[in-house]
C-alpha cells in the first residue's frame, strides 16, 4: 500500500513540474513575451511556422521502372545458368598440416 501511495504522490508531482514547464514554455514563446521586433505586416507572423512540402508526380517513371524489360533473346541464351564456383583442394600433405595445427595451438 505504501508503494501504491508514493507512486500515485510521485505521479501527481511530475505532472504538475510538466504542466508548470509547459506554462512557462508557452508564456516565453509567445509573440507578447518576445523581445524580436515585428515587421508589422500580419502574414510575417506566421512566417517559419508552417512547412508546406509536395513532391513532383512521378509515376510514370515508377511504372516505367516496374515494367520487366525484354532484352532481345540470343541464340547463346540458355536461360538460368547455376554458379558453379572451385572447389578448395587441399594440395598439402596431412602430416605438414597437422604441424601447423600443432604449432598454432602451443601458442
Amino acid at each position: 500500500m505504501t508503494s501504491v501511495i508514493r507512486g500515485l504522490v510521485s505521479f501527481v508531482a511530475w505532472f504538475l513540474l510538466a504542466f508548470l514547464l509547459r506554462w512557462v514554455w508557452t508564456m516565453l514563446s509567445s509573440p507578447q513575451g518576445s523581445s524580436l521586433p515585428m515587421t508589422g505586416d500580419g502574414e510575417d507572423k506566421q512566417a517559419g511556422t508552417r512547412l508546406d512540402l509536395t513532391t513532383p508526380d512521378e509515376s510514370d517513371e515508377l511504372n516505367e521502372l516496374l515494367k520487366p524489360k525484354r532484352e532481345p533473346s540470343t541464340e547463346g541464351d540458355q536461360g538460368f545458368t547455376p554458379l558453379n564456383p572451385p572447389k578448395l583442394v587441399t594440395t598439402k600433405d596431412p602430416e605438414e598440416m597437422a604441424k601447423a595445427v600443432r604449432h598454432l595451438t602451443e601458442k
